[in-house]
């Protein structure tokens, strides 16, 4: 890990972190770092353990990531949505500075920080919207249930989450929230996994989010 790391190969890094973990080696500090360089959030963005979170499971902390579908660096973003969260934020913007990890954080943690307030606080709903797209929570709400509601068990509107990979992400990157979280806070950590997922208003409250929503995913 740290000879994949020193090479600056991320990705190499964490697919060996994880492999470990299969194998019963859990090495925390390694498979949960802290990044030695700072981004700046921008106004709004999302807590510092939901970004790292997010960025983790992107793309595994390699800021010169590409994805298939063009979305690009350690949050993955894809060009016209970096490009419009740079104009909110009066932010100079090229697509080559994505590729700059404090830059994408910047205007990714923004565009995360927007859709948990769209989604009043609910980091599971927030989280399948950064997967899959901002319109897509809305409906499987409305199909599912509210994981906001009292009415709906957030566990089952998970598990009625249409696509396997934005089923397996939610719950991927809740629970690395929760080790992000404890690592910050030296090792404590202010909510349980239940509370995580009960978090968020009910109500449904739009926000500057809605003009993402011809994006497929961020």
């Amino acid at each position: 890990v740290d000879f994949a790391r020193g090479y600056g190969d991320q990705d190499l890094a964490m697919r060996a972190v994880r492999t470990a973990a299969q194998r019963g080696f859990i090495l925390p500090e390694r498979g949960y770092p802290l990044l030695d360089h700072h981004f700046t959030p921008g106004p709004g963005a999302a807590e510092t353990a939901f970004v790292y979170s997010i960025s983790r499971q992107e793309s595994n902390f390699d800021p010169n990531a590409r994805s298939g579908v063009g979305a690009r660096g350690m949050m993955q973003l894809m060009p016209p949505t970096a490009a419009i969260v740079a104009r909110q934020l009066g932010e100079r913007h090229s697509v080559d500075r994505l590729a700059d990890a404090s830059y994408n954080m910047r205007l990714g943690s923004t565009y995360l920080g927007d859709m948990v307030s769209t989604f009043s606080g609910s980091y599971i709903m927030a989280a399948a919207a950064y997967n899959a797209g901002p319109g897509r929570p809305a409906q499987w709400a409305t199909l599912c249930g509210d994981p906001r509601g009292a009415a709906t068990d957030p566990l089952d509107f998970i598990e009625c989450i249409p696509f396997s990979e934005t089923r397996n992400y939610v719950m991927r990157t809740l629970e690395t929230t929760m080790v992000y979280r404890a690592r910050l806070n030296g090792g404590s950590t202010p909510l349980t996994l239940s509370q995580e997922l009960k978090r968020g208003g009910y109500v449904y409250t739009p926000s500057v989010a809605q003009a993402y929503q011809p994006q497929t995913q961020p």
